[in-house]
């Protein structure tokens, strides 16, 4: 009678190896940019609920262009620079800042928002550093 064999032979642990590599190979790629891509959709989150806030405040003030203190109440969870007008979300928690929204009361993003009648465009509007939105 043959005796069965008691563990893997070295060519079967070599090849389970390569399959392994293979798989690390194709997978750790996918992963790599995993927090790039969290701060990312933060600051996407983040830009979705200052907007939120600036329309809830216009639509309690019944004006397109509430003052700046009336957008601030409405803007829990985010971290309010002194600077009037001026909104920075810190997503990751390094004490640097990901996001800077900054509110404008006019359509062109020209003239940074700080009180009622500020512009003539009715609108207020807003800028995530990029792009200038208006609500």
């Amino acid at each position: 009678m043959k005796r069965k064999q008691a563990g893997m032979t070295l060519i079967e642990l070599v090849i389970v190896i390569i399959v392994l590599g293979i798989i690390a190979a194709i997978a750790a790629p996918r992963f790599a940019d995993v927090s790039t891509k969290a701060v990312e959709k933060g600051a996407l989150g983040s830009i979705g609920a200052f907007k939120s806030a600036l329309a809830i405040t216009v639509a309690q003030k019944a004006d397109p262009n509430p003052l700046w203190a009336d957008v601030e109440a409405n803007l829990d969870g985010f971290d309010i620079t002194t600077t009037d007008g001026t909104v920075t979300v810190d997503l990751d928690g390094d004490a640097t800042d990901d996001v800077t929204i900054t509110g404008y009361s006019n359509a062109d993003c020209g003239a940074i928002h700080t009180t009622a009648g500020e512009g003539t465009d009715p609108t207020l509007s807003w800028n995530d550093g990029t792009t200038c939105f208006n609500l």
